[in-house]
């Protein structure tokens, strides 16, 4: 995946890989996005028409665990296969709540009146991520109760949703269903595996809106790729970096705190909320997190970030500690050379 370097306030340095992976498709991405009756605010369709994915998708469905549950009843709507239907009805009476809705919105993506109630729920309440799809079925439903749940909403929607809602009421849909592509994926040989195509078609969708400049809808794409592999720490920082150019920084900093939790062992978590503060003059609470990543064994490049924050503290003894690490694992790092050399007699 290539990568966009960001130099931000001179401390501030994050990887954000907004662009297509190495091995992504563009004639497949192309192929979505030019899919007939497609509004220009709906979803991407990469995932339609794949019959071949149900195999892992139904078992999934009365998984012990239910995020397990939702991913499988979120593929089904993403699906668009008829027989889906009679397979996320069943969910509707699910113990958990959250898989209760994603029931829903997978139903009324697939014209499924039985979700509609729930699917309202959704759009005013599910996470983030989740709830222009409840928008999408509700709006593709195209009746009367559908319209009045999409009305009914609009108060509680963000700027964002607010305008896809907008536009929404403001046209009906051309068509009951989208065009399914015409190529069809290989079959994942796991139920793991199908979890990171998917992330990886997400991933691919985040591209196409990246480069029209409509960062909610590559945010909406990178959340839900994280639904399917919290392990992605880069999608997680991708969304952080979008929320906080934006303005919106309580937003972004629950994101970092969400990949740190998803992946505690990851100094690359760990790093990126300690580069965040720096950037953000909370040199003190960065270098905590900062010291977190060279804990878990963040590599020399990154670790001089804490060298250099630990330095603007006054904290020179634990500077040397941190320049005299990185040469441990590099001998030849020049920065930590110079450093090291620049702090004799402090």
């Amino acid at each position: 995946m290539k990568s966009i370097l960001l130099a931000t306030l001179g401390l501030l340095m994050a990887s954000v890989s907004l662009a297509p992976a190495e091995h992504a498709d563009p004639p497949r991405l192309e192929r979505a996005a030019q899919t007939a009756g497609l509004a220009p605010w709906e979803p991407l369709p990469l995932l339609a028409g794949q019959r071949r994915w149900l195999p892992l998708v139904t078992p999934a469905l009365k998984d012990a665990n239910p995020v397990i549950r939702r991913r499988a009843l979120f593929t089904l709507g993403c699906l668009q296969l008829t027989e889906g239907r009679a397979l996320a009805r069943t969910a509707l009476a699910d113990a958990d709540r959250l898989v209760r809705l994603q029931a829903a919105v997978a139903l009324v993506s697939l014209g499924d009146a039985h979700g509609l109630a729930g699917a309202a729920v959704a759009l005013r309440e599910g996470p983030s991520w989740l709830r222009l799809y409840a928008l999408q079925g509700l709006w593709r439903m195209d009746t009367s109760t559908s319209r009045a749940c999409l009305k009914g909403s609009a108060a509680y929607l963000t700027p964002f949703l607010g305008q896809c809602l907008k536009q929404a009421l403001a046209q009906r849909p051309q068509s009951s269903r989208r065009t399914a592509p015409a190529e069809a994926l290989p079959a994942p040989s796991s139920r793991y595996d199908l979890w990171l195509e998917i992330c990886d078609s997400f991933i691919l969708e985040s591209d196409h809106w990246w480069h029209l400049g409509d960062h909610e809808q590559s945010i909406r794409c990178q959340q839900t790729a994280v639904f399917f592999d919290p392990a992605n720490v880069e999608a997680f920082t991708n969304v952080a970096w979008l929320q906080w150019s934006a303005g919106r920084h309580g937003e972004a900093i629950s994101t970092y705190r969400q990949a740190l939790a998803a992946n505690p062992q990851r100094w690359e978590a760990a790093d990126a909320l300690g580069r965040y503060y720096l950037g953000h003059h909370q040199t003190e609470t960065g270098v905590q997190y900062l010291q977190a990543a060279a804990t878990l064994g963040s590599p020399p490049i990154p670790r001089r970030s804490l060298g250099h924050a630990l330095e603007k503290l006054g904290r020179y003894e634990e500077a040397r500690g941190v320049w005299s690490a990185i040469l441990e694992l590099d001998p030849t790092d020049p920065i930590a050379l110079r450093q090291l050399a620049r702090l004799k007699g402090m």
